[in-house]
């Protein structure tokens, strides 16, 4: 049931929402790494990740948008388990979401610019989604 935060009755749950978009707007960072990509930075600190935030990598070219995780998700599934355990793991995520998994332990994909939006909130989910597990304490 959708509801119209912009409506007198919802304004509370409006205003809620106006100060979570606030933070991630403040704590988000974008930045250029200088080969045409572009690292976006999000405010979330998974537990244990000992303030390593979680990171998505886009570039554009030719009306498209490669996104990557610069092997992040790899690396941190590699400590928790064998790393063909690890590539076993990723393959069948990635393939659950329309993205690769590359050999050289990277997971991408890439759409159209019309699709940015979505596949930036769905590759950030997965990466959330998929460390998570891993970051709670025992």
């Amino acid at each position: 049931m959708e509801k119209d935060i912009n409506k007198k009755e919802d304004a509370r749950g409006g205003e809620l929402m106006d100060k979570y978009f606030a933070f991630l707007r403040k704590g988000t960072r974008v930045e250029k790494t200088g080969d045409g990509w572009t690292e976006v930075i999000m405010p979330f600190v998974p537990a244990g990740w000992f303030n390593d935030h979680i990171s998505v990598y886009f570039k554009e070219e030719e009306g498209k948008v490669t996104f990557s995780d610069d092997g992040a998700l790899f690396h941190r599934m590699d400590l928790e388990m064998s790393p063909n355990s690890a590539k076993a793991a990723l393959r069948k995520i990635a393939g659950w979401h329309r993205f690769t998994f590359s050999r050289d332990n990277t997971m991408n994909t890439t759409v159209l610019i019309s699709d940015f939006e979505k596949t930036m909130c769905e590759f950030f989910s997965v990466l959330w989604e998929t460390v998570a597990p891993f970051s709670l304490p025992e």
